[in-house]
Protein backbone atom coordinates (compact mmCIF):
# COMPACT_ATOMS: atom_id res chain seq x y z
CA UNK A 1 0.00 0.00 0.00
CA UNK A 2 0.94 3.20 -1.10
CA UNK A 3 2.42 5.62 1.66
CA UNK A 4 4.01 8.86 1.96
CA UNK A 5 7.47 10.00 2.25
CA UNK A 6 8.15 11.72 5.34
CA UNK A 7 9.24 15.25 4.41
CA UNK A 8 9.19 16.57 7.61
CA UNK A 9 13.09 15.85 8.93
CA UNK A 10 12.10 16.86 12.74
CA UNK A 11 10.07 13.39 12.60
CA UNK A 12 13.23 11.30 11.58
CA UNK A 13 14.26 8.82 14.78
CA UNK A 14 17.99 10.18 16.00
CA UNK A 15 19.70 7.30 14.16
CA UNK A 16 18.39 7.79 10.79
CA UNK A 17 19.08 11.54 11.57
CA UNK A 18 22.92 11.24 12.53
CA UNK A 19 23.31 8.29 9.45
CA UNK A 20 21.86 11.05 6.88
CA UNK A 21 23.93 13.80 7.94
CA UNK A 22 27.48 11.63 7.61
CA UNK A 23 26.37 10.27 4.08
CA UNK A 24 25.80 14.23 3.43
CA UNK A 25 29.25 14.77 4.74
CA UNK A 26 31.13 11.83 3.59
CA UNK A 27 29.35 11.90 -0.37
CA UNK A 28 29.85 15.05 -0.78
CA UNK A 29 26.18 15.35 -0.94
CA UNK A 30 26.19 19.19 -2.87
CA UNK A 31 23.73 22.61 -2.14
CA UNK A 32 22.64 21.49 -6.02
CA UNK A 33 21.64 18.13 -5.10
CA UNK A 34 20.00 19.36 -1.60
CA UNK A 35 17.89 22.23 -3.64
CA UNK A 36 17.12 19.08 -6.28
CA UNK A 37 15.91 16.81 -2.97
CA UNK A 38 13.72 19.46 -1.89
CA UNK A 39 11.90 19.91 -5.01
CA UNK A 40 11.25 16.14 -5.13
CA UNK A 41 10.58 15.88 -1.88
CA UNK A 42 8.18 19.32 -1.78
CA UNK A 43 5.89 17.42 -4.25
CA UNK A 44 4.85 14.71 -0.95
CA UNK A 45 5.97 11.73 -3.29
CA UNK A 46 4.59 8.11 -2.43
CA UNK A 47 6.73 4.93 -1.69
CA UNK A 48 5.77 1.42 -0.77
CA UNK A 49 5.26 0.48 2.33
CA UNK A 50 7.34 -1.87 4.33
CA UNK A 51 5.35 -5.03 3.40
CA UNK A 52 5.17 -4.72 -0.67
CA UNK A 53 8.76 -3.67 -0.43
CA UNK A 54 10.87 -5.20 2.46
CA UNK A 55 14.20 -4.40 0.89
CA UNK A 56 13.22 -0.73 0.59
CA UNK A 57 13.25 1.45 -2.54
CA UNK A 58 15.50 4.32 -4.36
CA UNK A 59 14.91 7.06 -7.01
CA UNK A 60 17.80 8.07 -8.95
CA UNK A 61 18.99 11.78 -9.61
CA UNK A 62 21.46 12.77 -12.39
CA UNK A 63 23.87 13.20 -9.57
CA UNK A 64 22.70 11.30 -6.74
CA UNK A 65 20.53 8.71 -5.61
CA UNK A 66 18.67 8.20 -2.49
CA UNK A 67 17.27 4.87 -0.82
CA UNK A 68 14.72 4.68 1.86
CA UNK A 69 12.23 2.22 3.62
CA UNK A 70 8.31 2.33 4.03
CA UNK A 71 8.47 6.21 4.71
CA UNK A 72 11.84 7.46 5.42
CA UNK A 73 14.81 8.64 3.31
CA UNK A 74 17.78 5.88 4.94
CA UNK A 75 20.97 6.85 2.64
CA UNK A 76 22.15 8.44 -0.21
CA UNK A 77 25.19 7.68 -3.08
CA UNK A 78 26.70 10.64 -5.05
CA UNK A 79 28.32 10.88 -7.78
CA UNK A 80 31.58 11.26 -5.69
CA UNK A 81 30.62 8.35 -3.69
CA UNK A 82 28.65 6.11 -5.74
CA UNK A 83 26.81 2.91 -4.87
CA UNK A 84 23.98 0.74 -5.99
CA UNK A 85 20.87 -0.10 -3.76
CA UNK A 86 19.75 -2.76 -1.79
CA UNK A 87 19.24 -5.73 -3.88
CA UNK A 88 15.39 -6.20 -4.62
CA UNK A 89 15.19 -2.40 -3.54
CA UNK A 90 11.69 -0.93 -6.02
CA UNK A 91 12.63 1.67 -8.48
CA UNK A 92 10.12 4.76 -7.78
CA UNK A 93 10.45 5.86 -11.05
CA UNK A 94 8.88 2.97 -12.43
CA UNK A 95 6.40 1.68 -9.20
CA UNK A 96 5.06 5.30 -10.22
CA UNK A 97 4.92 4.32 -13.92
CA UNK A 98 3.08 1.20 -13.36
CA UNK A 99 0.20 3.16 -11.42
CA UNK A 100 1.04 2.12 -7.58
Amino acid sequence: MPIKVQTDYREYPDVIKLHLIERIRDRRFLPAMAHELADWLATRPSAPDLQESPAGWHIKFPSFTICGEGEFLKTLFTIYAPGNPRKGSIDLTQWLRIGL
